[in-house]
């Protein structure tokens, strides 16, 4: 089933982690979020798909702490710790083997995406169809925005870099080419590169997760395009490539990556 959450707002929400890319989040807070209700709805954790919706994103400055830089003596200065702000968004989700839209709305509600409370009495969740018309039904319920998508069939628009000096260029180089194109490319958060083997990683305490091993990780980023949600090729998608563009968790060796399309 693919059930659209219209009209989401976070309040004071964690815009300074890894995931915050380029004045968006990136695509694994979604992905967070969805397997934090997986267990709730009763569906296996890790098999639920994300396309977000962006809407707007207003940044603050954050807050401040003391910090002392030595010039002429000892000064104190304040120095930015944390950066929040006010997300609008909406989520569509793909869950298989779920039919029931209600409890999707009562479960979500009240729950934190990127450290922000989703903020309503209570959601309602609307079903979607499962094709390209579905884009039609969900700019009806929508103000405006656009989604974050991959770029199946580009493969340089494919790269993605865990920090390395070579993978950085090829990334700035698409996003910033020579000629201007009319694709509005935008660098997003894609996951991890594990520093660790999971099953050698030591026994770790006070995790956030019991049930999965805790390894250290570096952040991944990548390539992809702020499509309007108006956008005529969309709605006119099978339902295999609509299913596509969601993000959902993919493993490639010791990369933890947001979508199958992304290769190391």
């Amino acid at each position: 089933m693919k059930c659209l959450v219209p009209n989401i707002t976070l309040e004071d929400a964690n815009l300074f982690p890894n995931d915050y890319v380029s004045g968006l989040l990136g695509t694994t807070a979604p992905l967070g979020l969805a397997a934090h209700m997986a267990p709730l709805l009763g569906v296996p954790r890790w098999d639920i798909s994300v396309l977000t919706i962006y809407h707007s994103v207003y940044a603050t400055d954050g807050q401040t702490r003391p910090e002392f830089r030595v010039k002429s003596g000892f000064r104190p200065a304040e120095k930015v710790e944390d950066m929040r702000g006010d997300i609008r968004l909406s989520l569509i989700f793909d869950i298989p083997d779920f039919d029931d839209a209600q409890l999707l709305g009562e479960v979500i509600t009240g729950c934190t995406l990127a450290g922000g409370t989703i903020i309503s009495d209570l959601i309602e969740a609307k079903r979607v169809s499962g094709d390209g018309s579905c884009f039609s039904e969900v700019a009806e319920h929508v103000r405006g925005g656009g989604y974050i998508l991959q770029r199946p069939n580009k493969p340089n628009f494919r790269l993605i870099s865990s920090g390395d000096e070579q993978g950085l260029a090829a990334i700035a180089k698409t996003l910033f080419p020579a000629t201007r194109i009319s694709e509005r490319l935008v660098p997003i958060a894609l996951g991890f590169r594990l520093l660790e083997a999971p099953e050698e990683a030591p026994e770790r305490y006070n995790t956030r997760d019991a049930i999965t091993p805790h390894v250290f990780a570096e952040p991944v980023v990548g390539v992809g395009e702020l499509v309007s949600i108006k956008s005529p090729h969309l709605m006119e998608l099978t339902p295999n490539g609509v299913s596509d563009l969601f993000w959902r968790w993919s493993l490639n060796d010791d990369w933890i990556l947001t979508h199958p399309k992304y290769k190391n």
